[in-house]
């Protein structure tokens, strides 16, 4: 019974060993340095735009339509009294 027993208890030594082997990347309470952290990529879910690679509103613009879009801006961040003229008020 003895020798059956060891046979036994040395199978079922390897097959623990083969586990831990298997889930060696797994979480062991017993490791004493930390797990390196696994970089995890999702495809289309990246953030960078490189220039030129995808364009904006700005970018399908006229010259015309950026001068306009301009000189709409300025004039609505100038006081009020900044367009009336001397010209006007003769």
């Amino acid at each position: 019974m003895s020798a059956v027993s060891r046979e036994d208890d040395s199978s079922q030594a390897e097959s623990s060993t083969s586990h831990r082997d298997a889930s060696a990347a797994s979480y062991e309470p017993t490791r004493r340095s930390k797990r390196e952290h696994r970089r995890v990529v999702m495809k289309g879910t990246e953030h960078f735009d490189a220039d030129g690679v995808k364009l904006e509103a700005g970018d399908r613009q006229t010259k015309k339509a950026k001068d306009a879009d301009d000189d709409a801006r300025i004039l609505g961040e100038l006081p009020p009294h900044w367009g009336v003229f001397t010209a006007e008020k003769e």
